[in-house]
């Protein structure tokens, strides 16, 4: 899987199923992905291998997958057309932190001072390797 490729997947969820005008999933399935099936805490829900959980003020819908040796992490922002893909040769925690990192960066604010790393730390990581995308238009990938 490319780039180009998670990005069209975030075009398809974010469009609620559609892309470039073809009907790639019903709107009623990515509804279903994405309705809580159930809750871990007061603050997160799952649906269908999707968690919920308030991200910087904005509902995220999250996937997040690993092998032991590499891990990655899918954050949307449904309400504001924002798609964030996180790739690690390394399965660690510190994906979840970038990831929120990057959701403020794009948000227009700094990145939250709790997750223990600098501005500059997490501005330099987000450069060596993790894309963004803008699934608001058909040309909206930017890398950081």
């Amino acid at each position: 899987m490319t780039a180009r490729d998670v990005e069209r997947y975030f075009q398809v969820l974010l469009n609620g199923g559609s892309f470039g005008g073809t009907r790639v999933l019903s709107p009623e399935s990515v509804e279903e992905m994405w309705t809580p099936s159930f809750r871990i805490s007061e603050s997160i829900s799952v649906g269908l291998g999707w968690i919920a959980e308030e991200v910087r003020g904005q509902q995220a819908m999250m996937w997040i997958g690993g092998t032991g040796t590499s891990g990655s992490i899918f954050m949307l922002l449904p309400d504001r057309g924002l798609a964030i893909a996180v790739l690690d040769n390394y399965d660690s925690a510190e994906m979840h932190n970038l990831a929120k990192d990057i959701v403020s960066i794009a948000l227009g604010d700094e990145p939250c001072p709790q997750t223990g790393r600098s501005c500059q730390r997490s501005s330099r990581i987000a450069a060596r390797g993790t894309a963004m995308s803008d699934c608001t238009s058909a040309h909206g990938a930017l890398s950081l």
